[in-house]
């Protein structure tokens, strides 16, 4: 028996939210340390693996252009126009609409993010970031070649956030877009980047120029920046066999193997291949400002660990003041759980604002200055499944106490916050799940039935399969005990005149497990059906139609996880912390 349940109208998910999240001066900084790398290497042998489809198989009537033929559309230019004087202080959000940052771009719908904008400005938000990831808009970095409807829909989010009264920042590195002809892979670019530098930073200077082409346009655009997160695959590096150190030590330039950080290489090695890894930002803002001078960093305020025996551990910190342009902001993150004793106790209200004390001062008033510090993600509570124990935990009443006190202390060291779940979400592993791409990502093998567009849905016409490339989610990434993976999607069946009952039907299969499907007649509403993993990692999902009626679908999602800040559920609807978030922003005012 394969599946469970069916549920409908089911609340979202969340889901795998950092690439890399370590903690600050914690014994749990290890075991977040493999989280991490397991991340990046599930990602990476995975495209390996299995290859990327040819490039011909998979676009279609989506075309790729160049860099001349994509900013003609825009008709931009590279100067940097002034901004609109920017607030004194910024209270922010990002936004992924009904969707997740992995997927937002070519499945958001308009209606959907002008309503969580507008809702942004009702909770008293002034702000919001958009995540960008490079591989998705420069599909292929050593052509240099770019998805001119990317572009588009960056222009729609910009024009709706202009429209809605709020400011707009983007992070323009994010590491993540499942299109299955990106080249290199997503989960591969950090690593084509380390080790390749010479090669990469060309294709990286033009699409930095190419989005500044676009924020060039809107007064309400205030500044770009990457992230040190998008850009730390060197750990996973530092797992590897003896010989591919060997071999990408020489490739990266860093003057001999890079060392394994597990006491059996020299401590001052494994210091100098972070400082290695850490050069990278360098190299990627020095480029990017060419053509982007408000560029700038969210910048590590946590340590990683350095192995110098069995026994014995020390860390390495990352305290150079960072890329920080004179009209941006330095980014920089928090949760309670940072620096925690981990001895099994939960989080107390005045714990939490202890080590919120401590980063702000280490990071704001020692580093950068307040005005230049943003506290980009502020997660009050973090929910991702790899630091979801008992030593992160700290209850309602104890979040909103520890927000209350938050409100001076963030006024006083910072020029702002923002949230990053500000609307819960499902983290679904599935491209072009709203079928706003046409085909691209599916197959259709048709038997003699048809699919076409339908107003805002996909029209299935049986009998026909309908089936996703392999997508994958990393390993401990998973809600609960992890044995669960979701298949959820809205669909209705057009009324027809075929007798035959059991021609009415459609099968839901993941890796080729099914269950028996009868969409509902007329009105389209949410069904979701849960498999168990069975181990794998890698999935493939199929919509088999037998109707001869027609049925429509839209919003189709994989996933395992719902990330919850307990602002907004995903439906939308107000959360346990939203009045205490309001007050925040009131105090912030």
């Amino acid at each position: 028996m394969s599946m469970l349940v069916k549920k409908t109208c089911v609340p979202l998910t969340k889901q795998h939210r950092r690439g890399a999240i370590l903690l600050l001066y914690s014994t749990v900084l290890l075991g977040c340390f493999y989280a991490a790398s397991r991340y990046y290497t599930t990602d990476a042998l995975f495209w390996e693996s299995r290859g990327s489809p040819k490039l011909e198989d998979i676009v279609g009537s989506n075309p790729l252009v160049s860099f001349d033929n994509l900013i003609y559309k825009h008709a931009a230019s590279d100067s940097d126009s002034p901004s609109a004087s920017s607030p004194s202080f910024l209270r922010g959000v990002h936004v992924f609409s009904d969707d997740c940052p992995l997927t937002f771009w070519e499945t958001f719908d308009e209606e959907k993010l002008k309503q969580q904008l507008t809702n942004a400005v009702h909770d008293g938000f002034n702000a919001v970031i958009l995540v960008i990831p490079w591989a998705g808009f420069q599909v292929d970095v050593r052509g240099k070649l770019y998805d001119p409807w990317m572009y588009d829909r960056l222009r729609t989010a910009l024009d709706l956030i202009r429209d809605s009264g709020l400011y707009s920042i983007s992070r323009i590195g994010y590491a993540h877009n499942f299109r299955p002809d990106n080249t290199p892979p997503s989960g591969e670019r950090c690593m084509f980047t380390l080790l390749q530098r010479d090669e990469a930073m060309p294709g990286w200077s033009e699409y930095v120029r190419s989005l500044q082409h676009i924020f060039s346009l809107y007064d309400t655009h205030l500044y770009n920046f990457i992230s040190w997160e998008d850009f730390f695959c060197g750990s996973y590096a530092m797992r590897l066999p003896k010989e591919r150190r060997a071999e990408y030590g020489k490739q990266s330039g860093f003057g001999g193997p890079i060392p394994a950080n597990d006491g059996s290489d020299p401590v001052d090695r494994v210091h100098a291949w972070y400082d290695h890894i850490s050069s990278i930002w360098t190299t990627l803002i020095q480029y990017g400002q060419e053509s982007m001078p408000r560029l700038t960093m969210e910048i590590r305020v946590d340590s990683d660990p350095v192995f110098a025996g069995k026994d014995n551990m020390t860390w390495h910190g990352y305290h150079d003041a960072g890329h920080v342009s004179e009209d941006a902001r330095a980014g920089t993150y928090f949760s309670p759980y940072f620096g925690q004793d981990n001895k099994g106790l939960a989080i107390t209200a005045k714990n939490a604002i202890q080590k919120l004390t401590f980063m702000l001062t280490e990071v704001a008033e020692n580093r950068f200055g307040l005005e230049k510090t943003f506290l980009e993600q502020f997660n009050f509570v973090d929910n991702t499944p790899s630091f979801m124990t008992s030593s992160n935990y700290m209850t309602e009443p104890q979040v909103t106490q520890f927000l209350d006190k938050a409100a001076p202390l963030i006024r006083k060291s910072t020029g702002g916050y923002a949230l990053w779940a500000y609307r819960n979400y499902r983290e679904t592993h599935l491209y072009n799940g709203n079928f706003l791409r046409g085909m691209l990502g599916w197959n259709v093998t048709h038997d003699g039935g048809s699919v076409h567009r339908h107003g805002p849905f996909i029209r299935l016409q049986g009998p026909l399969t309908l089936t996703s490339y392999q997508t994958r989610l990393a390993d401990g990434g998973c809600d609960g005990m992890g044995n669960l993976r979701h298949v959820c999607f809205q669909s209705y069946m057009d009324p027809c005149h075929d007798d035959d009952v059991n021609t009415h039907t459609m099968d839901v299969c993941l890796n080729g497990q099914c269950v028996h499907h009868s969409p509902p007649l007329k009105f389209a509403s949410e069904s979701c059906y849960s498999f168990p993993s069975n181990g794998s990692l890698v999935f493939q999902i199929s919509f088999k139609v037998m109707s001869h009626c027609p049925v429509d679908m839209r919003h189709v999602q994989f996933w395992c996880h719902e990330q919850d800040l307990k602002v907004h559920h995903a439906d939308g609807s107000p959360g346990a912390l939203l009045s205490s978030i309001r007050k925040l922003n009131t105090e912030l005012l």
